[in-house]
């Protein structure tokens, strides 16, 4: 695997400021940011640690092999949810074309 620009930053940052480097690497509002954080207050080396924990993905199982479908899932975006809510009578139509979903809500039927 190449070494890219946004590797060597990452290194840099892990090490002068870790949680920017965590940041950059899983995104700002996650778990493992809130964890960097806090190793960072309590000191400097553990922050660096778990830093270069993360940005090299050390997603170990617990029998000691590497959990490449756990690694794939945390670097992976989600794709939002739809949840559409009808009252009793009113019918939903859901349409899937590629990336786009499209709802129509008919109206209600006398019954």
């Amino acid at each position: 695997m190449a070494i890219t620009c946004m590797d060597c930053c990452k290194v840099f940052w892990a090490i002068f400021f870790p949680p920017i480097a965590v940041c950059l690497h899983r995104g700002c509002c996650t778990c493992s940011v809130l964890i960097n954080i806090c190793l960072t207050i309590l000191g400097w080396i553990p922050g660096i640690v778990h830093a270069f924990c993360v940005i090299s993905d050390c997603d170990v199982k617990s029998d000691g092999t590497y959990d490449e479908e756990r690694a794939a899932t945390a670097n992976a975006r989600q794709e939002p949810t739809v949840v559409v809510v009808a009252s009793e009578g009113e019918h939903v139509n859901v349409q899937e074309n590629g990336n786009v979903t499209v709802v129509t809500k008919e109206g209600t039927s006398s019954t």
